[in-house]
């Protein structure tokens, strides 16, 4: 609950990479990344870090960038909602990224989807897709995930190069 957040000291602003990670952490506590590891671990921190480095490239405030890409997953996959997000701390402008990196199959396909992120005018929202399909289609990630699973790391190889495809497709000019 949103007293029990404050009363840890979530109420205040998230502002830093390392707020957003330890706060997106306890989102995802519990969850694993694909191979046991813990998801922050597995997932988010080396997504912030792509997201970071392709937004600065990209001129986008990778610090801002690193905020959303920490989130990127938690309205999908956690009990996190835009109202939670806020009530943590997180700036609206970030939960409204937030909101356009959230994919509801029950809403729209998944080139729907990706459409809705490729044109976002959102600065942060382009920097963190790229940096999430780069490494869940990263070689290393899919030969691991294949030695358990080789049809679902064929699947993930497919799934995010047709998600980059997309991204190219519409590129901003």
């Amino acid at each position: 609950d949103v007293g029990q957040r404050q009363r840890k000291g979530w109420g205040r602003m998230i502002d830093t990479v390392e707020k957003a990670l330890a706060l997106a952490g306890r989102y995802h506590d519990g969850q694993e990344w694909n191979v046991g590891v813990p998801y922050v671990v597995g997932h988010l921190v080396p997504v912030v870090s792509l997201a970071m480095r392709i937004a600065e490239i990209d001129g986008v405030d990778p610090i801002r960038t690193g905020i959303v890409a920490a989130f990127h997953d938690s309205i999908e996959d956690t009990e996190a909602t835009r109202e939670s997000l806020l009530a943590d701390g997180v700036d609206p402008e970030l939960v409204a990224a937030i909101e356009v990196l959230t994919f509801d199959p029950d809403r729209e396909t998944r080139r729907e989807y990706m459409i809705r992120v490729a044109t976002s005018p959102i600065p942060e929202v382009r920097p963190t897709k790229k940096g999430d399909d780069l490494f869940n289609s990263d070689p290393v990630n899919l030969a691991i995930i294949a030695l358990t699973n080789p049809g679902r790391a064929n699947r993930m190889e497919a799934k995010y190069r047709r998600d980059r495809a997309i991204l190219a497709e519409f590129q901003p000019v």
